[in-house]
């Protein structure tokens, strides 16, 4: 981890600093046109930095013109498959996983998140959830991970805090704070709720399965009627975060995995009905 990101998810840092402020900057100043030259300096920096495998990627230096082009890089085809009933929407690390508890709460990294409260847009009290934290190296796309009827999507606009593993461990309910999307609705799972979770960098939260539907700093809840096939392109993060998956069955219960563990994009999460 660099010195700079270091700064960043510190504690005193974000106590400090105006961290929606900084981040909407930071998101500005990527979609920035610079001199070829200084752009490619750059992402080698952040490749070097955070160790990025660029050969998996559908990526040209001579055909970009910002940091974000590259942020939102795409793999190449035939680099990923769908795997399982249910597959991993994204490419990170299993935070947590199992069933939901009293009142809608989960527990992650010993901190417990109320998903039930009102910001966090998941009005049910029993179920299951996985949780997969984003790094910076990692790809910024998500994908549905079943056949989803989406029926809503809600928009929180919160605050932008780092969502490293101590911040989690130590502020509370700050996945359910920090600015996020959720969308809800029908599959043959149950239902579900897919949060999609913003932090401090985070320029913007793109959703490609609708064009932008929300007011910066605007609380929303919008009725809508999208089908998504599995594995196809939900939307992508300028700069990452998490996901929350969360079922009102007890499927992700089944997930074998421990905490922390690496998870590609289409990996099975739930390979078997119960």
């Amino acid at each position: 981890m660099n010195l700079l990101h270091k700064v960043f998810v510190s504690e005193t840092f974000q106590k400090l600093a105006n961290t929606k402020r900084i981040s909407r900057f930071i998101g500005r100043l990527s979609d920035a046109h610079v001199p070829k030259p200084m752009l490619r300096m750059l992402i080698k920096w952040f490749v070097r930095s955070y160790k990025v495998d660029l050969q998996e990627y559908d990526f040209d230096f001579d055909k970009i013109t910002n940091f974000n082009a590259f942020f939102t890089r795409q793999f190449l085809p035939n680099q990923r498959s769908f795997k399982g009933l249910i597959s991993s929407p994204v490419e990170g690390h299993v935070l947590e996983c199992g069933n939901l508890q009293k009142k809608g709460t989960v527990t992650i990294k010993g901190k417990k998140f109320d998903l039930a409260l009102p910001n966090c847009l998941v009005p049910i009290q029993e179920g299951s959830f996985v949780t997969i934290y984003l790094s910076p190296a990692d790809y910024h796309r998500f994908h549905a991970p079943f056949d989803m009827e989406i029926t809503k999507i809600g928009y929180f606009p919160g605050i932008l805090k780092s969502v490293n593993e101590k911040n989690v461990a130590n502020d509370e309910n700050l996945y359910c704070n920090n600015e996020h999307i959720t969308l809800s609705g029908k599959s043959e799972f149950g239902d579900f709720y897919y949060v999609i979770i913003g932090a401090i960098a985070v320029g913007r939260i793109i959703l490609s399965i609708s064009e932008n539907l929300f007011k910066d700093n605007v609380r929303q809840d919008i009725e809508v009627d999208i089908k998504v096939k599995k594995g196809a392109e939900v939307g992508y993060f300028e700069l990452g975060s998490t996901v929350i998956l969360v079922l009102d069955t007890l499927l992700f219960a089944q997930i074998d995995r421990q905490p922390n563990s690496r998870v590609l994009l289409g990996d099975g999460l739930v390979n078997r009905a119960p």
